[in-house]
C-alpha cells in the first residue's frame, strides 16, 4: 500500500484497539483514511434477520437517517446491494434514483442531502470476518474519483478491520441484535408481520372488512395499519402504497 492509502491509517487502527464507541468509530473512519477519498459522512450498518441495521453514523443528514436507519435485504439499494454481491460499489449521485428506482420515492430526502453537502458518490463496502457477512460501511464523497485498483484494496483492508472489531465481543454488537441509531417511526422501513400481511391483502383488493376478518382483527386496527403504511410508503392512496411496496422489493419478504 502506498503512502497516500496509508495516511490515517495507522492512527484508525490504533483507535480499534482502544475499545472504542461504534459512534466513535465510524467518526475515526471518516476522519481519518476516507479523507483521502473525500468523504463527508457515513456510517456503518450491522446485519441481523435479513436486514441491515445503521449501528453508527457521522454527519449524514437526519431525514435519510431515520429512514434508512433499517433496510430489509429485498430492498435494493447501494448498501443492500453491495452487501448481497459481496463486493464495493460506487454509485454517482447524479444517477442514484435512475440506477435504484427503490430510491426514488425519498427524491426529497437526497435533494436535502445535497442542499447540506455537494455530494458526488455514494460508496457502499461490504464487511465480513473469517467468511461471515458482518455488515456494510459506506460514505459520501465531495467529488467524482477515477477509482484505481489501490483504491478498492484499501477499501477491503477497512473493511476486514472494521469486521474484526464488529466481531469482537468489547464492540458490543456481536452479543445481541445492534441497537438502532434512531426510533422506529412512521419515516422507517421497518414492518411489523402484520403490516405486511395486510400490505399483501391489499394488493389482493381486500376490503377493510375482509383483512380484518382475515387476520381477526378489528376494522379500526386495518385502518391504522394502512394509515401508517401510507405514510411509510410516501402514497396519497392504496394503490400508491402497493406499487411503491413492489418497487421496495417487500413483496419479496415471506410470510411469517
Amino acid at each position: 500500500m502506498d503512502s497516500e492509502h496509508s495516511r490515517g491509517l495507522a492512527a484508525f487502527v490504533r483507535h480499534l484497539n482502544s475499545n472504542p464507541s461504534p459512534g466513535s468509530v465510524v467518526r475515526s473512519l471518516v476522519l481519518g483514511p476516507l479523507e483521502l477519498f473525500g468523504a463527508l459522512s457515513g456510517g456503518i450498518l450491522a446485519h441481523e434477520a435479513g436486514a441491515l441495521r445503521a449501528v453508527a453514523d457521522y454527519a449524514s443528514e437526519s431525514g435519510l437517517l431515520a429512514r434508512y436507519s433499517l433496510l430489509p435485504l429485498t430492498i435494493d439499494v447501494p448498501y443492500t446491494r453491495a452487501f448481497l454481491r459481496e463486493e464495493a460499489l460506487v454509485t454517482t449521485r447524479a444517477t442514484l434514483l435512475a440506477d435504484f428506482p427503490a430510491l426514488a420515492v425519498d427524491s426529497p430526502l437526497w435533494d436535502a442531502e445535497d442542499r447540506k453537502v455537494n455530494a458526488a458518490e455514494l460508496v457502499s463496502v461490504p464487511i465480513s470476518h473469517q467468511g461471515v457477512r458482518c455488515g456494510v460501511f459506506g460514505f459520501i464523497t465531495n467529488a467524482p474519483r477515477v477509482w484505481s485498483l489501490s483504491d478498492f484494496v484499501m477499501l477491503e483492508g477497512l473493511a476486514a478491520l472494521i469486521g474484526l472489531w464488529m466481531t469482537h465481543p468489547a464492540s458490543g454488537i456481536s452479543k445481541s441484535p445492534a441497537a438502532p441509531l434512531q426510533p422506529i417511526t412512521d419515516e422507517s422501513l421497518q414492518f411489523t408481520a402484520r403490516q405486511l400481511a395486510i400490505l399483501r391483502l391489499v394488493a389482493q383488493d381486500k376490503t377493510n372488512e375482509s383483512i380484518a376478518a382475515h387476520l381477526n382483527v378489528s376494522v379500526s386496527t386495518v385502518k391504522h395499519e394502512i394509515q401508517r403504511l401510507l405514510r411509510a410508503l410516501r402514497s396519497e392512496d392504496r394503490h400508491g402504497a402497493v406499487a411503491h411496496a413492489r418497487a421496495l422489493g417487500l413483496f419479496a419478504v415471506p410470510e411469517s
